[in-house]
């Protein structure tokens, strides 16, 4: 219990007062006004292609608090995150703020 407690200190930000989005297996989606946060739960992925949204102004990995480069496609947006990965996570939490 004390563990999830401390999950959600770091993380909450991607729980509380969201709404549920996608969920395509090996990611998940939680909205809320102009941020998506993407739950990655496969570890053994190493990057994503997301639908286009409106427009994209960073993506920041909550579990190290960098800034993620991406890039832009006819499919959607790239994000790749294996500087990123810590096994001492369950996942791995990316912040995508959109302009408003």
């Amino acid at each position: 219990l004390r563990e999830i407690g401390q999950w959600l200190h770091k993380y909450g930000e991607s729980i509380y007062g969201t709404t549920g989005g996608n969920v395509e297996g090996d990611w998940e989606e939680t909205i809320k006004d102009n941020v998506r946060y993407i739950h990655v739960l496969d570890g053994k992925l190493k990057g994503i292609t997301l639908p286009a949204k409106t427009q994209l102004k960073e993506i920041v990995c909550l579990n190290d608090g960098q800034k993620v480069p991406f890039k832009k496609e006819k499919s959607g947006t790239y994000i790749h995150w294996e500087e990123h990965l810590n096994d001492n996570e369950p996942d791995i939490i990316f912040k995508f703020t959109y302009a408003k």
